[in-house]
């Protein structure tokens, strides 16, 4: 998938899919990719893109992207918890 396709998806999200993904991540901290609606391709090449966008639509804090040794991803706010704790509670 080329890059500029995955912009789009990113870009075009419906952010009503957002909502509650991101009450989640703005009252714990973290959120794990299963209450998102993109692909681990958007993860995998597009993360920063991915980042932009949801800082945009309201996601506080220090935003990261952390992918788990099961393969998942985890957008955690670096500012309430370390990569090491998103590690351990989703090891």
């Amino acid at each position: 998938m080329l890059l500029n396709e995955i912009a789009e998806i990113i870009e075009f999200t419906d952010t009503d899919h957002l909502s509650d993904a991101m009450e989640t991540y703005n009252a714990e901290g973290l959120v794990h990719s299963n209450q998102l609606p993109f692909l681990s391709v958007v993860y995998e090449q597009a993360d920063k893109l991915l980042l932009e966008k949801l800082a945009r639509i309201g996601f506080k804090g220090n935003l990261q992207c952390l992918k788990t040794t099961n393969g998942d991803y985890i957008l955690f706010d670096a500012s309430k918890v370390t990569a090491e704790d998103v590690l351990t509670q989703f090891a």
